[in-house]
């Protein structure tokens, strides 16, 4: 791919799809996520399978489930005990109900009771990390490792008995591994879009505990990675202080074309306070510039500038669900 603009980007290799050894740090971290999105369906998935190898006696494993199907969300937030079985050659064990493995293509399984996931992602592209080495804490002292991709996921969703199959959804992926210092997380904004093969971005804001702010990101035009040389930001976030209803972007690029992203929420977002840092995942409908196409996307905020260590009150949460189980939702989701 060819990239325009100043920036520096890493390409990396089919091994760094599957496990690295483990470092010494007991901060290290090796994690897998992806978002899908069937829009016809109104079918959304958002996993996460984290290893921190070095935290207690055996290591710990995290997972972030979350399935939302039509009026219905399924969510699941563990941190437990990694097991032998969670440590595989080829991908990730999340506990026994969630496992990533990597042949090619990226294989999600899912089984809890009357929920049910399985799924494969193919890459429109190959997977780049984009975070400038000089971007601080974001790299020193959380996601040194970093890639991400967009592609077309495949499979089979069933949820307490009702059937979709998935032939034409849009995934999104990321791929971390190295040093993971939550404590050094205040807030920040993840939030990548996809409007087909031949266009995705994503937007990264970073507030560390040592008071720094940056802000980057990238376009991909279909094999032009472009450097955006302004990036505004608006998070549209609740009273509760945690949540969000998706937010607003706009991005410059060097020629002077601006792309303006307006992401709206397709139902509550999922809640993970981890090691005390709450973290909201909305997915979302996105529409650019006023119309020009309409995508999907994910708006990840943290929020905790003062680094409280309180875990939020999840009777209060406007836009999100922190607790376990399956939830009824309605739409239209309200938007500004």
């Amino acid at each position: 791919m060819k990239i325009r603009g100043k920036g520096v980007f890493q390409s990396f290799m089919p091994s760094d799809e599957v496990p690295h050894p483990v470092g010494n740090d007991l901060d290290w971290n090796e994690s897998v996520v992806i978002y899908v999105w069937d829009v016809e369906q109104d079918v959304y998935i958002f996993f996460r399978i984290g290893h921190e190898s070095n935290r207690g006696a055996h290591g710990l494993r995290v997972l972030w489930n979350n399935v939302w199907v039509p009026g219905k969300y399924y969510k699941k937030y563990e941190y437990q005990d990694l097991r032998p079985e969670d440590k595989r050659k080829d991908g990730f064990g999340g506990g026994p109900t969630c496992t990533y493995t990597y042949d090619g293509k990226h294989h999600w399984t899912m089984v809890d009771g009357g929920v049910q996931v399985n799924l494969a992602m193919e890459d429109f592209h190959p997977g780049f990390g984009f975070w400038p080495a000089d971007a601080g804490t974001i790299v020193d002292d959380v996601a040194r490792n970093h890639l991400e991709a967009s592609g077309l996921v495949s499979g089979i969703v069933r949820f307490n008995g009702a059937e979709y199959i998935l032939t034409n959804a849009v995934g999104y992926r990321d791929r971390s591994w190295g040093v993971r210092k939550w404590e050094t997380m205040r807030a920040h904004t993840w939030i990548p879009v996809v409007f087909g093969k031949d266009l995705s971005l994503q937007v990264i804001t970073w507030y560390a505990s040592n008071k720094s702010l940056r802000k980057f990101g990238y376009v991909l035009k279909n094999d032009e990675i472009i450097v955006p040389t302004a990036i505004d930001v608006v998070s549209f976030v609740e009273v509760d202080g945690i949540t969000n209803r998706g937010g607003k972007i706009v991005l410059t690029l060097d020629d002077g074309e601006t792309l303006e992203c307006v992401y709206s929420p397709i139902g509550p977002g999922g809640v993970s306070d981890h090691h005390k840092y709450p973290v909201t995942d909305t997915l979302c409908k996105v529409v650019l510039n006023g119309g020009e196409r309409v995508g999907v996307g994910c708006y990840e905020a943290g929020f905790n500038a003062m680094g409280g260590l309180d875990l939020p009150n999840p009777d209060t949460l406007i836009g999100g669900q922190m607790r376990n189980g399956i939830f009824p939702f309605e739409r239209p989701v309200k938007v500004l």
